[in-house]
């Protein structure tokens, strides 16, 4: 499958092809990322808007190449800072979030949509990811294993600050 069939096959299933990013939901649901992925944010994506489940909400992504494998980018994924907690769902008084290069940088940007148009042509990697247990969305006590990005730069090509 290439990316342009990845992209169709999910306007199929219900995602809808938007002009830019706006404040999105962040999801791990469809994150296909793994640790030592490397990938070029392309200078032509399509932004792809779908639904979570049947929550009511939406979440933005790209497709991007993974060595000839198409994967989903939640660009939403680089700024991910929740509260930690344990397995009866009490806060631990820990924040988890995202680390290295690429998020320290996409958190000093105005907004999601500027930020991806000024990183069409870099080369990202996902230098780790690590796990961490969070309340479910909308729950009192449900908890899920959610995971925080580590990305980094790879490569010469940088956005513009």
């Amino acid at each position: 499958m290439t990316v342009q069939d990845v992209i169709a096959k999910a306007v199929l299933n219900g995602a809808k092809i938007v002009d830019k990013f706006r404040g999105a939901v962040r999801t791990d649901e469809l994150n296909t990322l793994e640790k030592n992925d490397e990938f070029v944010i392309p200078e032509d994506y399509k932004i792809l808007e779908a639904p979570v489940g049947n929550s009511g909400r939406t979440a933005q992504y790209i497709v991007v190449d993974v060595n000839g494998t198409p994967k989903n980018f939640y660009p939403s994924s680089l700024t991910k800072n929740l509260q930690e907690v344990d397995k009866q769902c009490v806060p631990t008084g820990q924040r988890l979030h995202t680390h290295g290069s690429v998020c320290d940088w996409f958190k000093t940007q105005v907004g999601v949509d500027q930020a991806m148009q000024k990183m069409k042509g870099c080369r990202v990697k996902i230098s780790d990811i690590t796990p961490g247990l969070v309340k479910v969305y909308g729950s009192v006590a449900d908890t899920q294993t959610q995971n925080f990005l580590t990305v980094d730069w790879v490569g010469e090509k940088r956005p513009e600050a």
